[in-house]
């Protein structure tokens, strides 16, 4: 029976192949879609608008303003003056994350005393807006980070290697080759059943020594072995 089954495996390889377009649905739908989800499934956050509300005026707050200002996930600023303001800014979507510097920072910045800034999530676009904070976050850390009075005792410095500009498309791309070769499978397999149908040869199929059980079997592995061919090159 097991060589019935590799028969059968064998038989729908080559029936897979033995046509141009058999072939083309082999590789256009994976090489398509890998060149077009990696600039489109994506969990950066670019070219979001940050507001701010610096309260304190001071040259503390201006330079972390600036800071946040270079931030490269934020292209765009938008200065607010008061709650009211901030409040229609999110409102209106106008941005993704609101940081709002208090009247007393830069004279508790100079002193060495903590100070709390507050920042406003517009929870409508929760996943966006927390990675967006995350961005903001490590701009605060390493703004407060420079300020403390005692040197650090240690510091860990971090070094990417094979993709140092930590591109989302890069570290995205092998996930996507096994997701679509995934997918490519269970195509390939209906695609199969359907060609069956179409050449009139799945009653034939069906009265042969094979039980459904193994035609569905041999049917599936060839998908599998379609789709493990992209995943060993990984």
């Amino acid at each position: 029976m097991f060589h019935a089954l590799a028969t059968l495996v064998r038989k729908e390889l080559q029936s897979l192949v033995a046509t141009g377009m058999g072939r083309r649905m082999l590789v256009m739908p994976v090489l398509l879609q890998l060149a077009l989800f990696p600039f489109a499934a994506t969990l950066e956050v670019k070219n979001s608008t940050l507001a701010i509300e610096n309260q304190d005026g001071g040259a503390e707050s201006i330079e972390l303003v600036q800071r946040l200002a270079a931030a490269k996930a934020f292209p765009r600023e938008i200065m607010v003056h008061g709650d009211e303001q901030l409040q229609q800014v999110i409102d209106r979507q106008q941005a993704l994350l609101a940081v709002r510097i208090p009247i007393d920072f830069s004279r508790r910045v100079e002193r060495g005393e903590p100070v709390e800034l507050q920042a406003v999530i517009d929870g409508r676009r929760s996943n966006s807006a927390q990675i967006a904070y995350g961005y903001a976050a490590q701009v605060v850390a390493d703004y407060a980070a420079e300020r403390q009075q005692r040197p650090l005792p240690a510091r860990l410095v971090v070094r990417n290697l094979y993709n140092p500009n930590l591109d989302y498309q890069w570290f995205v791309l092998p996930s996507l080759v096994a997701i679509i070769t995934t997918i490519g499978s269970l195509m390939i397999t209906a695609l199969s059943l359907a060609r069956e149908r179409e050449q009139g040869t799945f009653d034939q199929l069906m009265v042969s020594p094979l039980t459904p059980g193994y035609i569905m079997a041999g049917k599936a592995a060839t998908g599998i072995l379609v789709s493990a061919l992209p995943a060993m090159e990984q």
